[in-house]
């Protein structure tokens, strides 16, 4: 997620996955955000609200063994050449390799999620692509 993005990013993203890039990937996503994305509404969930200015998300298909590597080189590249910008959010929905999820939730909120978490499911039976841990295992 990024806070901005400028017309330095434009240049920067077109030169990493634009024509003559040379990139393996399918699409590289910016979305718009803002609006009434920025407004938690009552009574709602953990992540209630996204403050960023921009979603990304980069998309590669692996059509033999060898592209994999490739592709996550891509993303890496990517990810590093918005580096600027970042926000230091990520938004889960849109990511399929582990994370901390700390970098999803507002302290106030993964702290919340964490005494959930130690109060209904002590021994980790729930879980996720993006686990938060107990509070008890974290210390």
């Amino acid at each position: 997620m990024l806070d901005e993005l400028p017309p330095a990013a434009i240049d920067t993203i077109v030169e990493a996955v634009g024509p003559d890039s040379g990139s393996p990937l399918l699409s590289l996503e910016l979305r718009l955000l803002g609006g009434s994305l920025t407004e938690a509404p009552p009574d709602a969930g953990a992540l209630a609200s996204l403050d960023q200015a921009f979603l990304t998300l980069g998309v590669g298909m692996v059509m033999e063994p060898g592209m994999a590597p490739a592709i996550n080189a891509h993303l890496d590249l990517v990810s590093n050449a918005f580096a600027p910008w970042d926000s230091g959010v990520k938004y889960p929905n849109f990511i399929d390799v582990p994370i901390d999820t700390r970098m999803c939730y507002p302290p106030e909120t993964f702290d919340r999620l964490q005494e959930v978490k130690a109060r209904y499911d002590r021994h980790d039976l729930f879980r996720a692509n993006h686990p938060i841990p107990c509070s008890a295992a974290t210390g």
